[in-house]
């Protein structure tokens, strides 16, 4: 039995094709969020470009890109304004064994974290281990500000008291007499 694919599924999809840049990624991400469970889309280039937060440029280059790549087909339809380009996002399927792509993804994590001594738990979030509330993280950061605050201004005044006494004053110079 074939198994839906999920927006969810699609967009972690994205993440996981190779040879994708960032902003092909986001494009495309966005032409797959836009067109949800219908056939196509048609947002204009300037309205992707706007809601992205990038260039016009970059995002027809990215379309450019997605459609030499196959995941990407371009239409038009006609409309009162004149012709539209129409997109729809053409993704491979879901895995034969009936797991989502974000089970897999976080399947393929964990075996590569598993050995991995950078991953570990911190040591005071072992398991068992008992979390900090807001509350107390709040009082636990403003209490090392203060400490840091108070040993500032200590070093100040070392530094006050030190330059004092090691640069005394000038001899006053009277000019004038001999």
């Amino acid at each position: 039995m074939k198994r839906k694919t999920t927006l969810a599924d699609k967009l972690i999809l994205v993440l996981l094709m190779p040879g994708l840049s960032i902003y092909d990624r986001a494009v495309l991400q966005y032409l797959i969020w836009r067109q949800g469970d219908h056939d196509k889309t048609w947002p204009g280039i300037r309205t992707i470009a706007r809601e992205l937060s990038i260039c016009p440029n970059t995002v027809q280059s990215c379309i450019n890109k997605l459609r030499r790549s196959r995941y990407l087909s371009v239409g038009q339809i006609r409309c009162p304004k004149g012709k539209k380009n129409t997109y729809a996002v053409r993704l491979g399927v879901v895995p034969a064994n009936g797991t989502s792509a974000y089970q897999q993804m976080v399947h393929n994590f964990k075996q590569l974290t598993r050995t991995d001594p950078a991953f570990e738990e911190p040591v005071g979030q072992k398991a068992g281990a008992e979390r900090e509330t807001i509350r107390e993280k709040i009082i636990r950061k403003s209490i090392e500000e203060t400490i840091t605050r108070r040993d500032q201004l200590k070093h100040a005044n070392a530094n006050a008291k030190k330059h004092k006494t090691t640069n005394p004053p000038d001899k006053e110079v009277k000019h004038g007499s001999k």
